[in-house]
């Protein structure tokens, strides 16, 4: 199976499991890279991160789906996490 076979495979597979804004991440980092990030993250830092990922590495994210990932990022991972 050639290599970008295997990362559509892996993106559908993300997206069936954990939802769009996680299979997004997941195409260019592992998800081990969101666990490393400040959990007292607010909103802010996070849409900072996801523009970032966008402009600087070209990350495939649509501009409407952008509040959804941030709300996910933030509630997963950041200071809107259920203790």
């Amino acid at each position: 199976m050639n290599q970008k076979l295997l990362q559509v495979l892996v993106l559908v597979m993300f997206i069936a499991i954990n939802g769009s804004a996680h299979a997004q991440c997941v195409a260019c980092h592992s998800a081990e890279y969101m666990q490393y990030q400040p959990p007292t993250a607010a909103r802010p830092y996070w849409e900072a991160m996801v523009k970032r990922m966008k402009t600087v590495f070209k990350a495939p994210v649509d501009d409407a789906d952008i509040p959804l990932i941030v709300d996910y990022l933030a509630k997963t991972y950041g200071n809107e996490q259920s203790k």
